[in-house]
């Protein structure tokens, strides 16, 4: 385990957290002008999130040379039960409370559909009902490809090449976001290469990582420095944590295990957080009620991890993952 990786999973789910509050606390009144200033840099923990998710499924592949079909189902068990769970509970809220308390109406029956099936961007061009899960799909179609090379190349170098550019091609012309997964794929390799030829270690970045990233960002001729630097700061990020050396805390290896549970809930714990809030007429630091808010869905993480994804994931693996 690379433990590292757990605390930058941990930071990227945080400062989605801090971006989803800064603008629910806003529609409740509560504005919290510190972190405003930085609301749109927060944006960067999905980022963060899709290279440690191509980082990881790699490093995994190259370790452990899975079928297609064991591949899929391992990626497929980590994400859709709790994904599901998670959407059908939103439902029953929805079903259950009228939408003056739950901010959002009843969704049709092809939305519905189509957030269970991960497709809602595709067929749709919008978030599914369970609106966070619009990062799932892109990590549910990053899986397919590199699903589908396995099962069709077998053998592992052209596997990762072309699970590379196909990546790299969607990210031009579907989302950017698909660039990540595709560095992540380039991290890994180099991880797999280390203390070998740093030479060949520096042209792998180099040609994987920089050019790309370059190249993405020029728009009818021109060059986006702002954006640029951006993703490269996410780039040198997820780098530095990846290759420095490993933290050995307890502390951050659960952080790093409740990362989904957080990000899942915080569709819920914010807005209840903030609910509580304005019924109870608090008055206090928009500042402090964010701090306060971050707190709360961590902790209702945690709670979710332990009684809900820890028990689903040993039901998986003890009925479906005997094959694993």
């Amino acid at each position: 385990m690379i433990i590292n990786i757990q605390l930058l999973r941990f930071i990227a789910a945080l400062l989605i957290v801090v971006h989803h509050s800064v603008g629910t606390g806003r529609a409740y009144g509560f504005n919290a002008p510190i972190f405003s200033s930085f609301v749109d840099l927060s944006k960067i923990g999905v980022d963060i999130f899709f290279v440690i998710s191509g980082f990881v499924i790699t490093l995994s592949f190259l370790r452990e040379k899975p079928s297609a079909s064991v591949f899929l189902m391992k990626r497929f068990c980590k994400v859709i039960p709790m994904y599901w769970i998670m959407t059908t509970i939103l439902l029953l809220v929805l079903i259950v409370f009228p939408s003056r308390y739950v901010n959002s109406d009843m969704a049709s029956f092809n939305e519905i559909a189509l957030s269970y099936l991960f497709l809602s961007q595709l067929v749709e061009n919008d978030a599914p009902i369970f609106f966070v899960g619009w990062t799932l799909e892109f990590e549910m179609l990053f899986y397919s490809i590199f699903g589908i090379f396995i099962f069709s190349l077998k053998k592992t170098i052209p596997v990762l090449i072309f699970t590379y550019l196909f990546t790299l091609i969607l990210s031009f012309f579907v989302s950017a976001y698909m660039m990540y997964f595709a560095f992540g794929i380039v991290f890994a390799i180099v991880y797999m290469l280390r203390r070998k030829r740093f030479f060949n270690e520096f042209c792998i970045i180099l040609v994987g990582v920089f050019l790309p990233l370059v190249l993405l960002n020029y728009n009818s001729g021109e060059f986006n420095e702002e954006i640029f630097l951006l993703m490269l700061a996410v780039v040198m990020l997820c780098f530095f944590m990846i290759f420095s050396s490993q933290l050995k805390y307890k502390a951050i290896i659960f952080l790093g295990r409740i990362t989904y549970s957080t990000y899942l809930g915080q569709v819920f714990s914010i807005s209840l957080f903030y609910k509580g809030a304005a019924i109870l007429g608090l008055s206090s630091s928009g500042d402090l009620l964010l701090i306060g808010s971050c707190v709360f869905t961590v902790f209702t993480g945690a709670l979710i991890f332990m009684y809900i994804e820890v028990p689903v994931d040993k039901f998986i693996r003890s009925n479906l993952a005997t094959n694993w």
